[in-house]
Parts: C-alpha cells; structure tokens; sequence
C-alpha cells in the first residue's frame, strides 16, 4: 500500500535529469500516493515528453504547469497546492533518491508523531565524482546556527514534511530569488516546528558548475539583498540589530568564500583576486578555512 506522500518535483528544461529522478522515486521501497511534475514554462511540454516516454501511463504521475516561469519555489509552490497527501517530499529534477529515502523518514514520523520536518544527508555529484557532503545535520537551536553561525541547511530534496505545516508557512517566499530555502528554515522555528533528521545520505545532489558559474557573483550578491530586507525590521524590534549586521557580515563572507572556492574549482584567477580584496582579506573565516586545508594534507606524525 502506497504512503500518504505526494513528490512534487519542479522542471524546467530537463530531460534526462527528470527520468532519472523519477526513476529514483519509483525504486523507493516505500511508494509515494502521487507525483506532481511540475512544468516551470519549458521550451517543450514535459506532459508530452513524460507520456512519449509512458511514464504518464503510471496513475501516480500526473504534470501540472506554470502559466509563466516562476523558478524554483514558485515551482515547487505550485506542487504543494496541487498536494493531496499528508506529507510532502520535494525532489528537484537534477537530483535522485536513494531507494530507503521515504521509508526511513516516515520511520522517524511513526516513531515522533510530533514531528514537521524530516530530512537527510547528502552525497554530491560532481563531474561523475559523487563525494560526501559534510554539512552537519541539526535537530535543536537551529535559529542560532543559521543566524550566528551561518548554516546553510541541506536542499530541498532532502525534506519530507507534513502537508499542513508547509501551508502553515505558506511554503517559499516568492519575493525572494535567493536563499528562499534558509528564509523557510527561519520560519520554521519561528513557528516552533519540530525537526529532525535520518543521520544518512539518502539524497544526490547534483553540482551542476554550468550553473554555479562564479562570474555571476555580482547577480547573486545582488539577489541575497531583498533577504536581508525582509528580515532587519524583525531583528530591529527583537532589539537585536548588532546580531543582524554580523549575521549578514557572516553571510556575505560565506557566499565569497564559495565563489572563491567555485571560481578556483572552474580555473578561473581574476574572480578570486577579487573576492580576496573585497570581501576576505580581513576576514578571520577565510583563515581558518585556508589552515584547515591546509592540515588535511600535512603528513601525519608515525
């Protein structure tokens, strides 16, 4: 008997990526009721693309799309007012599960009914390389690591929660083309939601560089800003403004020192002199970061 789960997955101009994730859901040993592609204006019709390739001819896919594109949460906003179920798992198309992925986590909701949120690990693919990701997983205070300590949480296709608690916030914030994903988290435990996670990597996440490329810093500096918009009047009235410019000092560092790394990674000089001069030179986070790569290929005493 299939779960209570409905999988909304966003496209937009996939092809191969959307058969593999689909296919990852299909091989979950605990099946989902349904799954809502989403279909974000691509240049081609997914709905015809999916039954071209007869995985319309399964009663659990169906294709809802955009009127107009309206990216990633716009997307998978969609997909959770097309939900039916009681849970909601989001998958984006580049990304795959692992076949345990579902039945783990609705173990962890059938042992603490109390829970919103359940999510996961990551393994990264890159370049045909799949590495682990060592982003650390929380259950507790989770405001004061994303605030003070700058914790990006892992993507969206690691999250299962409940239906009526993603409606409660009224799933991602549309005004927001950047960290839309942290803004929910902060949310989430402002509504003092309940989390937890699998202690597993149970999700592939795809590093696609042609889409990271570090020469778009400037749009992306550019997006984070109507973050900070929306949340200094909170810190303002909680009295907290010093918290609010080193969280956005902190975050602002963080995203230089991904380009930093990003644009190394691509071969790229000019982009991390830049981002050296401007924003880390004088940044103890850099530092530490340098030293610690530096220790991990230092031999060690026999």
């Amino acid at each position: 008997m299939a779960a209570s789960i409905s999988v909304v997955i966003p496209v937009f101009n996939r092809k191969e990526e959307l058969i593999r994730a689909l296919d990852s859901v299909k091989k979950q040993t605990l099946q989902p009721s349904e799954v809502i592609v989403v279909d974000d204006c691509s240049s081609f019709l997914i709905e015809d693309f999916l039954r071209e390739s007869n995985y319309l001819d399964q009663d659990w896919v169906r294709v809802v799309r955009n009127e107009i594109n309206q990216g990633p949460s716009g997307t998978r906003n969609t997909g959770v007012m097309h939900a039916k179920e009681e849970f909601i798992a989001f998958l984006d198309s580049d990304d795959y599960w692992d076949p345990h992925k579902l039945e783990k986590q609705m173990a962890l909701f059938t042992k603490k009914p109390e829970l919103d949120l359940v999510y996961n690990g990551t393994w990264v693919v890159y370049e045909n390389k799949t590495v682990p990701s060592h982003t650390k997983l929380f259950k507790d205070n989770i405001w004061y690591q994303l605030v003070d300590n700058c914790w990006t949480p892992p993507n969206p296709s690691t999250m299962l929660m409940r239906n009526a608690s993603i409606r409660k916030l009224n799933a991602f914030d549309l005004t927001l083309k950047h960290a839309e994903d942290i803004d929910l988290w902060m949310r989430m435990t402002l509504h003092d939601m309940k989390i937890d996670y699998c202690d597993e990597r149970l999700t592939y996440f795809m590093y696609n560089s042609t889409g990271r490329l570090s020469k778009q810093y400037r749009a992306k500096f550019k997006k984070v800003e109507p973050f900070f918009a929306k949340w200094e009047p909170y810190f303002r009235q909680q009295g907290k403004e010093s918290s609010f410019h080193q969280f956005k000092q902190r975050s602002f560092t963080k995203f230089a020192l991904e380009t930093f790394v990003d644009s190394l990674r691509d071969r790229s000089v000019s982009i991390p002199a830049q981002m050296y001069f401007k924003y880390l030179w004088n940044r103890k986070e850099f530092y530490d970061l340098i030293l610690n790569k530096f220790r991990r290929v230092q031999p060690q005493p026999s």
